[in-house]
C-alpha cells in the first residue's frame, strides 16, 4: 500500500496577522500536513543569521500551495505580494496555486480579484477543506488527491473546527474608516520599473514623450465612486492601466465638441513631477465625463506613497464642478 503524499505549504502573512496564520498552521498540522513554512512558527520560519530573501526564495521554490492571509487593504502588503509573485513564477512547468484567505474585508489585491477566494465563513471554509483533501490538482506537486476517501461528515466536522478556531482571531472591522468625498482612484507603478530611468531627472524631456511613456506603466487600483465611469468603464477589469482609461475615454468622447484632452498631458506631467519629487503644479484641465457630461471633473494628483518594495502609488481625485460654474 502506497503512503499518502504530503504537500508542502507556505503561509504568507503580515506580522500583525500572525494569530490568524497560527490557526491555519495548527489546523493543517492536525490534518496531517507536516511540511509547512510560516514565519514565526516553531521550526517553520526563517533562521536567525540568514538572509531573509534567500530563505524565502528557497522555501517558495519547492512548495505546492501558498496560503495568503489578507486583512486590511490599507496596510503594507509589499512583502506578501513579493512572496506570491515569486511563487507563481517559478522555474517549473506549473505555477504554484495561491489561495487567499480574505479576512475582515471583501477587498482583495488586484492580482486576486478574478479568482475564487476563501472567505472566513463556514461555507467557504468547508469548500476549502473539501477541495484540499479531494481535488487531484489542488496541490501543484502531487500526482493525486491528498486524502480523497475522507467521508463528508468528517470533512464537515474538520471544517467546523477550523471555522470555530478562526473566529476569535479574525478582526471584527476595519482598523480605520475612510470616507471619501470625491470620486478617486489610485494609479500604481509596480517594481521593477525603468520608468524613472527613462524620464529625464531634470525634466527637460519633451512633454509628448512623457505622455507616451507614463500611461502604459500605471495600473489602476482602488477606484471609488464614479471614477471609472468618467472613462466609460463600469468596474475594474483585470490589469487595467491608465492607457486603457485614456483609450476608452477618447473613443467614447470622440464626437463631443467640448471634450478637450488637455487633462491627459496635465495629469501625466504631474505624475512625472511626483516621481521626481518635484513640487506640485496641477494644470486644472477639465475632463468631460463619459457618463456625466453635465459636469466637469478636474483630475488632481493629491497623494503619493512609496512602498518598501519601491513601488509608487498616486491617488487621483476628480473634483466636480457644475457646467454653469465653468468657463471655457
Amino acid at each position: 500500500m502506497s503512503s499518502v503524499q504530503e504537500p508542502k505549504i507556505f503561509i504568507s502573512h503580515r506580522f500583525a496577522d500572525k494569530p490568524i496564520a497560527d490557526v491555519i498552521y495548527n489546523t493543517l498540522t492536525k490534518w496531517g500536513i507536516n511540511h509547512i513554512y510560516q514565519a514565526g512558527a516553531p521550526a517553520a520560519g526563517p533562521r536567525f543569521g540568514a538572509p531573509i530573501r534567500d530563505e524565502l526564495t528557497a522555501a517558495l521554490a519547492g512548495v505546492d500551495l501558498v496560503i495568503l492571509v489578507y486583512t486590511f487593504s490599507d496596510e503594507d502588503w509589499s512583502w506578501c505580494m513579493w512572496e506570491c509573485g515569486l511563487a507563481t513564477q517559478p522555474q517549473k512547468p506549473d505555477a504554484t496555486r495561491v489561495v487567499l484567505f480574505r479576512c475582515s474585508t471583501y477587498d482583495a489585491p488586484r492580482q486576486f480579484v478574478q479568482q475564487l477566494n476563501v472567505d472566513v465563513d463556514f461555507d467557504s471554509i468547508r469548500d476549502f477543506t473539501r477541495q484540499l483533501h479531494r481535488n487531484e490538482d489542488f496541490f501543484q506537486g502531487l500526482e493525486r488527491a491528498f486524502r480523497p476517501d475522507v467521508p463528508d461528515g468528517i470533512l464537515d466536522d474538520m471544517a467546523r473546527d477550523f471555522h470555530e478556531a478562526l473566529a476569535p482571531v479574525i478582526p471584527t472591522g476595519q482598523k480605520q474608516i475612510d470616507r471619501f468625498r470625491w470620486d478617486r482612484l489610485t494609479l500604481k507603478l509596480e517594481p521593477p520599473s525603468s520608468l524613472s530611468d527613462r524620464l529625464d531627472l531634470e525634466m527637460n524631456e519633451d512633454e509628448d514623450e512623457v505622455v507616451r511613456l507614463i500611461p502604459s506603466e500605471l495600473f489602476v487600483t482602488e477606484p471609488f465612486g464614479s471614477a471609472l465611469e468618467h472613462f466609460g468603464y463600469g468596474n475594474l477589469e483585470g490589469d487595467l492601466k491608465l492607457s486603457d482609461l485614456i483609450a476608452r475615454w477618447t473613443q467614447e468622447t470622440r464626437e463631443r465638441e467640448n471634450a478637450s484632452n488637455d487633462w491627459i498631458k496635465g495629469l501625466c506631467l504631474e505624475i512625472r513631477r511626483a516621481i521626481g519629487n518635484f513640487p506640485a503644479k496641477p494644470a486644472w484641465h477639465k475632463l468631460n465625463s463619459v457618463k456625466f457630461s453635465e459636469y466637469s471633473y478636474f483630475p488632481v494628483l493629491n497623494h503619493v506613497r512609496i512602498l518598501p518594495d519601491t513601488s509608487m502609488e498616486f491617488d487621483v481625485y476628480f473634483y466636480a464642478v457644475g457646467k454653469e460654474a465653468v468657463s471655457d
